[in-house]
């Protein structure tokens, strides 16, 4: 009976642990999964750039304004109405009357021809122009979200290698302790894996420093605080460098 007792104990204990495993799991995972949510591409970046780029809504307005000049000069002048009343005296045989006297002129502009259909192309030319230069600063913020995005991924990836690197030249200063105590081996591998560790922990700083530029020119072009936390997500599979074959070889 007492054995029956601990056997049924030790089974609620193990399930317990389980439960308990299965719990932090799952928070691990909500966790993963919510940072994988915050993540964002190339494309969203890329929209919310365009979105807020202030220099972009100035063009966008000029274009709108350049097209309400086309309208201008399509339009005819309005016809002008003029009335001037008045009163006139006129004597006749020593007498002396008073007569309405009154101007009233229609007028309206008639350009001279052609000089309206000159305008209007000028017009239209106008607005193509506007265009073209909204259309290129699109196409250069875009160039440099996409060049900032995918610099700020490579300074992510190489921070990870460093720290991967660290961890690795920890673990080396910890067995070259041991086989110095052991009397497997001199002061000097243990010298020399410190200054390993030493050189590691530099070149992850540099890492963290590049990335942290990146990520202060991503945001800027974003509109957003330069120190605004940021989380990016994309690979370096498909990206090509720039030059030619003979330029890597």
């Amino acid at each position: 009976m007492l054995c029956r007792g601990l056997f049924i104990r030790n089974v609620c204990i193990s399930l317990m642990a389980f439960h308990r495993q299965i719990s932090k799991l799952t928070c691990i995972a909500l966790v993963f999964g919510a940072v994988a949510a915050r993540a964002e591409t190339l494309e969203r970046l890329t929209a919310e750039a365009i979105r807020n780029n202030p220099e972009l809504r100035v063009l966008e307005h000029s274009v709108a304004a350049a097209k309400g000049g086309v309208t201008t000069a399509r339009t005819y002048s309005n016809p002008e109405l003029t009335l001037a009343p008045g009163v006139k005296r006129v004597r006749e045989a020593g007498n002396s009357k008073s007569e309405f006297h009154g101007i009233f002129e229609l007028s309206q502009l008639f350009k001279f021809p052609g000089k309206r259909a000159l305008a209007i192309a000028i017009a239209r030319r106008g607005v193509r122009s506007r265009e073209i230069a909204l259309d290129a600063l699109r196409f250069q913020l875009a160039a440099k979200v996409r060049q900032t995005f995918y610099e700020s991924l490579a300074a992510k990836k190489a921070l990870e290698v460093r720290a991967e690197q660290v961890e690795s030249a920890k673990a080396f200063v910890a067995s070259a302790q041991k086989r110095v105590e052991s009397g497997f081996a001199g002061d000097f591998e243990t010298v020399k894996s410190q200054a390993d560790l030493i050189a590691a922990r530099k070149a992850q700083r540099e890492a963290e420093g590049r990335l942290a530029t990146a990520r202060v020119a991503l945001n800027t072009l974003l509109g957003r605080s330069p120190a605004a936390p940021l989380e990016i997500s994309g690979t370096l599979e498909n990206v090509a460098p720039r030059g030619s074959l003979p330029d890597f070889t």
